[in-house]
């Protein structure tokens, strides 16, 4: 699972539209509703950090919600859907969870795989992640995700 989760980093990062530049990448599709925030782990921002969205209540079907992590730590979600990715999420109860490697920029890909996750497993499942995010009809700005 980690090599296959390694492996589509570098996909989702290309696909993030993090930033200004990728931000003509997203579609803008009716019934999702932007969601910005801030995610930092012990109070320092944590660049390249992959964060995703899962539908409440656990094991409901819902879209693939995503975000990466910007180097100073703030992000924007987006929803992929088969016409293309849409900025924002439908409005609803989110569990979150995030993933982080570190760094990976001018790694190899025998180096991403080597690579282990730096926050605790608690953040990595849906079932243990105390984070939840409300998103609402609108314009959201969740404020600062601080992690432990």
């Amino acid at each position: 699972m980690k090599r296959f989760l390694l492996a589509m980093f570098p996909l989702v990062t290309l696909f993030a539209g993090c930033g200004e530049p990728g931000r003509a990448n997203f579609e803008i599709f009716e019934g999702l509703h932007p969601v910005k925030g801030e995610l930092r782990f012990k109070g320092e921002p944590i660049p390249e950090a992959s964060l995703r969205l899962h539908p409440m209540p656990l094991g409901s079907d819902g879209p693939i919600v995503s975000a990466v992590v910007d180097s100073d730590g703030t992000f924007e979600v987006y929803t992929f859907r088969p016409e293309g990715k849409g900025l924002g999420a439908p409005a609803g109860e989110y569990r979150a969870t995030v993933s982080w490697f570190g760094p990976t920029a001018g790694m190899t890909e025998d180096q991403r795989d080597e690579l282990k996750e730096l926050l605790p497993a608690k953040y990595g499942r849906a079932q243990t992640s105390p984070v939840n995010i409300q998103v609402a009809v609108g314009e959201n700005e969740v404020g600062t995700i601080s992690l432990d």
